[in-house]
């Protein structure tokens, strides 16, 4: 598979509307901005997904080759941020190995961002939030979930999705997105308050 050689752009702004504009104008700043953007984190949920880092990249490059080539015609409704990574998430679920997290950074920065959304203050030294007995706990219950539930976890916690982005990336509804990020915080929450013996002030909301 051929790969696009990209440059850094300099300081630029983008909106929304731009970006799909300069896109289909086959501005190739734009498509660099796109893919220097979001091409890391679409690259990670992949992995994520596929179980595996080299699929994970190849499906990207996929996703943005394709992005590319097909400029002209695409009709984008909404969000071009959206549209990548329900592209990216249609190509990794076909080879259906959801069940592995293949990189150890990547598990630790996922970590870092549940516990911040989940706790009311920064933990202190002596709880270790981000220990081994934790990060375990956690890896072990996000391995455990359904898919769907493991996914909404993935995208709201890692990639700051919003309710309705998660649901139109997933082709679900936005109430049945909320749904799965409430058993996700059912689960998380008594995890990390037994396992980091976060009492008092510190208990997680």
């Amino acid at each position: 598979m051929s790969t696009l050689t990209l440059s850094t752009d300099s300081d630029e702004d983008f909106t929304e509307s731009s970006l799909i504009d300069g896109l289909k104008n086959g501005e190739e700043s734009t498509f660099r901005h796109l893919y220097n953007t979001l091409a890391p984190k679409l690259v990670e949920l992949s992995a994520w997904l596929t179980g595996d880092i080299a699929t994970g990249e190849d499906i990207v490059q996929v996703v943005f080759a394709d992005l590319w080539l097909r400029r002209s015609t695409l009709v984008i409704r909404g969000s071009i941020r959206v549209y990548l990574y329900q592209a990216v998430r249609n190509r990794a679920a076909k080879h259906h190995r959801h069940n592995k997290v293949v990189d150890l950074f990547q598990r630790r920065g996922f970590l870092k961002d549940v516990a911040t959304e989940l706790r009311t203050s920064p933990p202190s030294p002596e709880q270790a939030l981000f220990s081994s007995d934790i990060a375990t706990a956690i890896h072990s219950a996000l391995d455990l979930m359904p898919s769907n539930r493991r996914q909404v976890a993935i995208l709201y916690f890692r990639h700051g999705m919003s309710y309705g982005e998660i649901a139109k990336i997933m082709g679900i509804s936005e109430s049945a997105a909320k749904m799965h990020f409430s058993r996700v915080r059912a689960t998380l929450r008594p995890i990390l308050e037994k396992v980091a013996g976060i009492e008092g002030d510190d208990k997680i909301k």
